[in-house]
């Protein structure tokens, strides 16, 4: 990717005019038919049932609020937003038709469409649109961070909403509005508008090809095809683009035990299956029943309670660091080294904001220098209080492997094992822990990086750090703002709000019958079909 392509004023034609790339892949897709098997452009109509295992609970299900992976995995093909991205995970428009900007870029202007269907059988106008974003800016890290610099939202018309800004950072909004998690899905209007201000949305109606029929916590999720659902006219494209529920429905079986998702799915019980153990590639590998994905996922990450308790001291979380061997914990979590990469660069090298600015202090390996700022700090003794969780790959190994190098450095480590749900509640009461585990995805623009907001857990409150993101957020020349990028990163690195372990890979697989599925950093199952 070249650094014209991140300019504002390119990036607006590529957005208005979508089109344009959509053509050539047209082309390729149309010679793919051609070649294709008559019976499998049958099956692709054929209907059926794709029965899911996934490796935790998804407890969660509002798109403006939560982060979880496990939400975008249910919510990835219910609800829609105005954009969506590409393979190069740059934002296309998708509820929206395009926008155009001016010449100031202080005022943007977003065309929707007009023949979207909501699951409830409503048709989608701009006040669902107004109403919908108006909570996302207000609940959501990306929208809050927005919504200073926001100096007016409204419908223009049915089918035309405007932002104006007292900045230029247009551009930043429209990659925003692609955001995959803490979603700006776009909701009915009377639904949203018949929330409390506090209420968590537990069965959001979307736009979406399929829509949830029924949830049973801790059990399964089923979703069914949206009939009335209007696809857009053109090929697939990364995430969004032409959608096609070939499924009658899909249900997702929560079974939080990778052994117990690997053998569903060999012995068929499961057609597809997340998160597959590491160790069981070799077999998984020799199975010819079995297909087998292993996308880019994103960073596996440990955040630091810098606001309460023994890591408001630099350097107790400067020894933290200075302890932990990446290799050893990310061999711990995916066992084999083509599922993860050693790198402290925030953002991903599958992007062109990719650095390895400020990463001096990442893999250090140096147990002695970590106990000598821990006697310098005056440690006394209390343990690390640790969240993690079995039911995320990687999570409770890499706890294990840092708290035995931690011990070394002359830390205390109480590791508390839990499921991931509990994780995701507790985590906002900074009073009750120290450490927990996260992880990253790819993202259009590194100003949402949530560990930037102060709000978010890790909670890094911090004037400087505030600067850089708010210089970062003006629309300006790429190479100007990779240069800021640059030292935000550098002042992460200084500061450890959070520690970045290593990139991975997800393994999952599916069984021969299932076709289509597109092993991309987002779960869907949109233009999935079974033989």
């Amino acid at each position: 990717m070249t650094d014209d392509q991140h300019h504002a004023t390119q990036f607006e034609r590529e957005i208005r005019m979508p089109h344009t790339p959509l053509r050539r892949m047209s082309l390729i897709l149309a010679f793919t038919l051609l070649l294709a098997p008559l019976g499998a452009a049958l099956a692709q109509s054929s209907g059926g049932t794709l029965r899911v295992a996934i490796n935790s609970d998804p407890s969660n299900l509002d798109p403006h609020r939560s982060t979880a992976f496990i939400t975008r995995v249910v919510l990835g093909s219910v609800v829609e937003g105005l954009f969506n991205l590409d393979e190069n995970y740059q934002p296309i428009p998708e509820l929206a038709t395009g926008f155009e900007a001016s010449d100031d870029r202080l005022t943007y202007t977003i065309s929707l469409r007009d023949d979207v269907v909501f699951h409830d059988g409503s048709v989608m106008t701009s006040a669902d649109v107004v109403a919908s974003l108006t909570r996302w800016l207000a609940l959501s890290t990306p929208g809050r961070n927005l919504s200073p610099d926001i100096t007016g939202f409204e419908a223009i018309d049915d089918h035309t909403v405007q932002f104006t800004f007292s900045r230029p950072i247009g551009a930043l909004l429209i990659s925003a509005l692609a955001f995959s998690y803490q979603a700006p899905a776009i909701l009915p209007a009377a639904f949203v508008e018949a929330l409390d201000e506090a209420e968590v949305i537990r069965q959001p109606i979307g736009t979406g090809p399929y829509k949830i029929a029924s949830i049973q916590s801790g059990n399964q999720v089923r979703l069914e095809r949206h009939d009335d659902y209007a696809a857009r006219d053109e090929d697939p494209i990364g995430m969004g683009g032409g959608k096609t529920a070939y499924l009658d429905a899909v249900v997702l079986f929560v079974t939080p035990e990778a052994a117990v998702r690997a053998s569903g799915l060999e012995a068929g019980d499961f057609d597809f299956a997340l998160g597959l153990p590491s160790d069981g590639l070799p077999r998984f590998s020799a199975n010819p029943n079995l297909t087998l994905y292993t996308p880019y996922q994103g960073s596996l990450d440990i955040a630091l309670n810098s606001s309460e308790g023994m890591f408001t001291d630099l350097r107790l979380r400067q020894a933290f660091v200075a302890a932990l061997d990446m290799d050893t914990m990310m061999l711990a979590a995916f066992g084999d080294p083509s599922l993860y990469r050693i790198d402290g660069g925030l953002w991903p090298q599958e992007t062109a904001w990719w650095t390895d600015a400020g990463t001096d202090p990442y893999n250090q390996k140096d147990v002695e220098r970590a106990r000598q700022l821990v006697e310098e700090a005056g440690y006394d003794g209390s343990p690390i209080r640790w969240m993690t969780t079995r039911e995320n790959q990687g999570y409770y190994e890499t706890a294990v492997v840092a708290s035995q190098l931690l011990q070394q450095a002359g830390f205390m480590v109480e590791l508390e094992v839990v499921d991931f749900a509990t994780i995701l509640s507790r985590r906002r009461d900074a009073s009750v822990w120290d450490v927990f585990q996260t992880g990253f995805s790819i993202q259009p623009d590194p100003t949402q990086y949530l560990v930037f907001d102060c709000n978010w857990p890790a909670f890094w409150c911090d004037a400087e750090k505030d600067r850089l993101v708010e210089e970062l957020g003006v629309d300006r020349d790429f190479d100007e703002r990779y240069a800021i990028w640059e030292e935000l990163q550098s002042y992460y690195w200084e500061f450890h709000p959070a520690v970045k372990v290593g990139d991975y890979f997800n393994l999952y697989g599916s069984s021969n019958r299932v076709n289509g599925y597109a092993s991309l950093n987002q779960v869907f199952w949109y233009n999935v079909w079974l033989d």
